[in-house]
């Protein structure tokens, strides 16, 4: 039996349904989340397919169709790999994909209803225009947006909690921190997700009478009510002696029965809009996602699996949004500009990480089998390649042969542009195969380009797969999921200079390079219990730390320290290994030679 696979895929957790061609629900489930501005576009679709089939399995039917509401994926230029992944992995051709958001909107929203106010970890206010088309208040993320979500909620009881003991001591339990300080640090670093999950202890607090707690609330419902009003306001939802006022269809975790938010939210529309009445969204999740496909006519704002094909500009070459043009503005403007776009970059990295830990592991196989790294690039990337191949032999001790780069036009491509050089896929293949010996089994091929069509490090890849070589690629843009076996791809966005990925695409994939070599030489064994024992004492400031380092490994005094170094002729490992095994020099370098340089294994083998 044929059916529609439907999808709620959000930052917590991915909700499907299968359906029949009437909209019957047959089976129904649950997997890991699939937010498009967290997760790899490959494996999104994997962990999708992987569900779907399980269900279809289940219901022993036969998807034909999928129709996703994937929370980012508005905001992401990967929506079309998605889709596209997805009719390959089950073999179909209708894949329908948008965001959450407007999955809600198209499957609730009508003339009589036109409004829908959505407050969960994120929020937004989506209003239906004269003309049918959607218009969102909101919906722009933690760093611009998000005004009464989850999200805002719990930073604005963070920043504020210290006036109010009862709150710090909630609020520091549930993320685990001790110092109130640190919060600005876990702030940063943590997923939206995590942040967003401190708002059900303020709303605890809340409904047990916490004043301060209930203010954070109050503010925030006011702030997602304004932006009600404006989004009304803008659609022309009202005429000018303010009747008819359209019901509010509310949808979200905050909008909950036991949650406070809800009176307080209704209480701030009041103000602006006397007699508004609220109702709840009767489609939500998975069943909003299946009107998508039961529907005879798509809306533009959807996805198919096909539209990625088009001709239109990649991201990193379209322009930014307006305002900001740099020749415009203040040289203080620029400065913030750049630093804001730089973070959107930042945020692309952090949610690669499933990518990036894959080719972690793959280049620390590639360590402890005697093989290479290998990084390829041309331009921009290709430098930032050398930069990081070219540093790890003082900062982790390793052999200059076990991490090696390549740039198309060669050495003097480093100082000086040579013209051509990245669209010659025969060098490409050419430089690879020259290195002695020729990549194998025991290598990984990095490719490094951030529009993800360089030519000179296309054919590299398909030489390296030639060769039985491991391949990854870091790139800025979607690139056919052949390209390599481990695909980086950094939603990274528009640059606020458009096509000089020099800038914030550059930095993302230093970043990337960064965590790539420190974890493979962390796992690997050239990083023991968080310190670089591979460093060398080749200058007075390297040999203080070396003695630093010996010292905290071994408890002895900075004298002793160094008479260990010197004992050990200048190596970290041996001087380690001598004091906790208490071995001489020559056995020391006899086991650690035998761990292929790994102090934790000669330490801990036999």
């Amino acid at each position: 039996m044929s059916c529609i696979l439907a999808i709620d895929g959000g930052g917590t957790r991915t909700r499907a349904g299968l359906y029949t061609p009437d909209g019957e629900l047959l089976a129904e489930g649950e997997t890991d989340p699939t937010n498009l501005t967290a997760s790899a576009p490959d494996s999104a679709a994997q962990v999708i397919a992987d569900l779907g089939k399980r269900l279809a399995k289940q219901a022993q039917s036969e998807i034909t169709t999928v129709s996703a509401a994937i929370s980012g994926a508005g905001r992401s230029n990967f929506a079309g790999v998605v889709a596209n992944k997805l009719a390959e992995l089950l073999q179909i051709s209708k894949v329908l994909i948008t965001s959450d958001a407007l999955a809600l909107y198209f499957a609730n929203c009508t003339k009589s209803k036109p409004l829908l106010v959505i407050a969960g970890t994120g929020s937004s206010v989506i209003a239906r225009g004269k003309n049918g088309s959607p218009l969102i208040i909101g919906g722009l993320g933690p760093i611009l947006g998000d005004e009464g979500s989850a999200y805002k909620i719990a930073i604005e009881a963070i920043s504020r909690a210290d006036d109010d003991p009862e709150l710090l001591q909630a609020l520091k339990a549930a993320a685990d921190i001790r110092d109130y300080n640190r919060f600005v640090l876990w702030v940063q670093s943590e997923r939206k997700e995590r942040v967003a999950a401190l708002a059900p202890v303020v709303l605890s607090l809340a409904q047990n009478g916490n004043t301060l707690a209930c203010k954070c609330i109050k503010h925030q419902a006011s702030l997602l009510a304004g932006q009600t009003w404006t989004a009304v306001s803008r659609a022309g939802l009202m005429n000018e002696a303010e009747e008819n006022i359209p019901t509010t269809m509310v949808q979200g975790g905050l909008f909950s029965d036991a949650s406070p938010y809800w009176g307080y939210y209704a209480e701030a529309l009041q103000v602006k809009m006397p007699g508004a009445k609220l109702e709840e969204a009767p489609l939500t999740g998975h069943r909003a996602a299946l009107e998508l496909a039961l529907s005879p006519s798509i809306p533009e704002y959807v996805m198919r699996a096909d539209d990625s094909a088009s001709d239109e500009l990649s991201a990193t070459e379209r322009s930014p949004e307006e305002g900001t043009q740099l020749d415009t503005m203040l040289s203080e403007r620029i400065a913030f500009a750049m630093s804001v776009h730089e973070m959107y970059g930042t945020s692309a990295v952090t949610h690669g990480s499933a990518t990036i830990g894959m080719t972690v592991d793959a280049a620390t196989l590639a360590l402890d089998s005697g093989g290479r790294i290998i990084y390829i690039g041309a331009g921009t990337s290709g430098r930032l390649g050398v930069l990081d191949a070219s540093e790890c032999p003082p900062t982790f001790g390793v052999s200059e042969d076990r991490i090696v780069a390549l740039i198309a036009g060669g050495d003097e491509a480093l100082r000086h542009a040579i013209e051509g050089a990245e669209d010659d896929e025969d060098q490409g293949a050419r430089d690879l195969e020259s290195l002695q010996p020729p990549p194998g089994n025991n290598d990984i091929v990095i490719g490094i380009t951030a529009s993800g069509t360089t030519p000179y490090v296309l054919a590299a890849l398909k030489k390296a797969k030639a060769l039985h070589a491991k391949t990854a690629i870091i790139c800025c843009n979607p690139v056919p999921l052949d390209t390599a076996d481990i695909i980086i791809a950094l939603d990274t966005g528009p640059e606020i200079l458009p096509g000089s990925t020099r800038l914030k695409a550059g930095t993302a994939t230093k970043m990337v390079l960064n965590q790539i070599s420190t974890g493979a030489m962390a796992k690997a064994g050239y990083v023991f219990e968080g310190l670089m024992v591979g460093v060398r004492p080749v200058n007075v400031k390297l040999r203080q730390r070396c003695i630093r380092i010996i010292a905290e490994l071994t408890g002895k005094p900075a004298d002793e320290s160094e008479e260990l170094l010197d004992t050990a002729e200048g190596s970290i490992p041996i001087a380690v290994i001598m004091h906790r095994l208490n071995l001489d020099a020559k056995a020391a370098k006899e086991k650690l030679d035998a761990a292929r340089g790994n102090l934790r294994a000669a330490l801990e083998g036999p």
